[in-house]
């Protein structure tokens, strides 16, 4: 996964020598060309267990409802 300004997420898909191919997972429209973009030296996961019953969130485990956040150490990649 990468950071870029604005808390916003992505999933680096190639490195080439120039460039980098990513899937954003956010806002793309807040992007711009020079942002500095930073490695989280972590692996797309996805929350798993108990705590999701009855929860509603979006892709980054990021709570949509009125519920707070969502507590589980329980993380499955999504490679799996």
């Amino acid at each position: 996964m990468i950071e870029f300004p604005g808390n916003i997420f992505g999933i680096a898909l190639n490195l080439e020598e120039d460039n980098v191919g990513t899937i954003i997972l956010g806002e793309a429209f807040k992007i711009k060309e020079g942002d500095i973009v930073k490695r989280t030296q972590r692996i797309i996961s996805v929350p798993a267990g108990e705590a999701l019953v009855g929860r509603v969130f979006n892709s980054l485990s990021k709570s949509l409802n009125d519920k707070g956040s969502i507590d589980t150490k329980i993380y499955i990649h999504i490679s799996d």
